[in-house]
């Protein structure tokens, strides 16, 4: 398999990450400070909900990881029936959008006209393009639970592959027909559970194929911590609430820092008003034309940020503490890390 490894990875977690006899549960800060960019978080099998499902959901998100779903496909239900529960479930925790999967192997259909259902009526509810609809699974179950007609099986190859094969050699790995390659590569389980925020001792580790561009063509990237690239005067930026910032550009106007809802995202500004206020152009290299993921959710993209701290020089890491003022004024404080 050829694979193009760029460092971006994460990890797949259900209720089993959680243990019960105890208060704690996923704790996405540690993922995320472990450099993880996405989580793949499942919403359920058969008739139900994961139990964890709506904590990891929204917990995931707020702590600015990259997210999809997944469905374990059981045998135990037709494949309609089944993509008309995830749907519900996902509808019920605020589903924006993001990535499906279905998870097909031992102890799903043996059938594999159910997948077919099942792909067929998730994609009607969802409207997803088949882009934003993954099939995991593994060589063997696929080889032996898939059609044996080359065109019944070339349907499925609109649908990306996210394959399970645990080595740390690509070479090794063999792509299942209709495939020619993977999008997701399930690389094995190490032993570091505790250290990226699950109660379990192993967790799934997955790798993503290609760069940071490809990445934002299947995952939505708005709150993702990624590494923001050098820009010109007008590139700026933020921090949120208690996120570790590593300052790599200044802002150009005496102690105002411009903030979105985004994380480590740059943006662009300009039309610097006479108290402070910047007007937003750019998110990333998106074009800025909602404005209610600022913080001040003016209709004109205005924003302020006012740093008490200069937090210099640059390459020096910060925590920034926000505070929302009840006049609607952002202000912050940085704290060296």
């Amino acid at each position: 398999m050829e694979f193009d490894d760029q460092g971006i990875f994460g990890f797949d977690i259900s209720r089993w990450q959680d243990n019960n006899e105890t208060a704690y549960q996923t704790d996405f800060t540690k993922m995320v400070d472990y450099g993880a960019s996405f989580v793949i978080i499942k919403a359920g099998q058969w008739y139900w909900e994961d139990e964890d499902f709506e904590y990891n959901w929204r917990e995931a998100k707020a702590a600015g990881l990259a997210v999809a779903s997944y469905w374990f496909a059981d045998k135990n239900e037709t494949g309609k029936e089944q993509a008309n529960t995830y749907f519900k479930i996902l509808e019920r925790n605020g589903w924006n959008g993001e990535p499906c999967v279905v998870d097909y192997e031992t102890g799903s259909w043996t059938d594999w006209n159910e997948l077919y259902d099942f792909l067929v009526e998730l994609q009607t509810l969802t409207k997803l393009p088949s882009e934003k609809i993954f099939i995991y699974t593994g060589y063997p179950y696929w080889t032996e639970h898939s059609p044996l007609s080359l065109a019944s099986r070339q349907w499925f190859k609109q649908f990306p592959l996210w394959l399970a094969w645990y080595t740390s050699n690509p070479s090794y790995v063999r792509i299942p027909d209709p495939w020619t390659e993977v999008l997701l590569w399930q690389d094995g389980t190490p032993a570091i559970g505790i250290e990226v925020g699950v109660e379990s001792k192993e967790i799934d580790h997955d790798k993503f194929n290609g760069n940071l561009d490809k990445f934002k063509l299947y995952f939505k990237t708005d709150g993702v911590i990624i590494e923001p690239p050098t820009g010109g005067d007008n590139m700026l930026y933020k921090g949120t609430t208690l996120v570790r910032l590593n300052v790599r550009e200044l802002p150009v106007s005496n102690g105002q820092w411009l903030m979105t809802m985004d994380m480590n995202l740059p943006i662009e500004a300009d039309e610097i008003t006479t108290d402070g206020w910047w007007h937003l152009t750019k998110r990333g290299s998106e074009v800025v034309t909602r404005e209610e993921w600022a913080f001040q959710g003016d209709t004109n993209g205005y924003i302020r940020l006012d740093a008490t701290v200069d937090p210099t020089p640059t390459g020096d890491t910060f925590t920034l503490h926000i505070v929302m003022e009840d006049d609607g004024t952002v202000t912050g404080t940085w704290e060296p890390v």
